[in-house]
């Protein structure tokens, strides 16, 4: 079994610093992709379904459509109902690889993106940067959306 570890965050965003990120983010219109996700959050079912949960949030605040129902009349992603996986599959957790198959089996259009070891914070952001600049683009991009996510440290 893995398990994901967090690793500490730098400002905590119910302390002043930041509420004054998110407030001065807020102004500058730069906060247009965090209210769909907010709106959407999920917790993990499981201590294992970190990445499931990501990519539920993700799915449902893109408005994916999973193609089936979900409870009732409402057609929406669970951590239960991703395509191509079990709950036995989840339970050992995802790496970045599976992560990246899960959501395109769902859906989405995926570029794995692995930075190399211990960059300071500074690098780590100038080699997405440069990532993205020369990552294809998918065919058909409706909400003109970027995600980008780093992988937790798994035993």
């Amino acid at each position: 079994m893995r398990w994901c570890r967090l690793r500490r965050r730098k400002v905590n965003s119910v302390k002043h610093a930041g509420k004054k990120m998110f407030q001065e983010a807020l102004l500058t219109g730069n906060m247009h992709s965090y209210f769909p996700l907010a709106e959407q959050f999920n917790t993990q079912a499981e201590p294992e379904y970190c990445g499931p949960a990501t990519l539920v949030t993700v799915l449902n605040a893109l408005k994916i459509d999973p193609r089936r129902q979900w409870k009732g009349i409402w057609r929406w992603y669970s951590d239960y109902n991703l395509h191509c996986t079990s709950p036995e599959l989840l339970m050992k957790g995802v790496c970045l690889e599976e992560f990246a198959v899960l959501a395109r089996c769902n859906g989405l259009f995926v570029q794995p993106f692995r930075p190399k070891e211990n960059l300071n914070e500074h690098s780590l952001v100038k080699e997405q940067i440069a990532f993205l600049a020369n990552s294809q683009k998918p065919p058909i991009d409706p909400l003109h959306s970027q995600i980008i996510a780093h992988e937790h440290s798994v035993n």
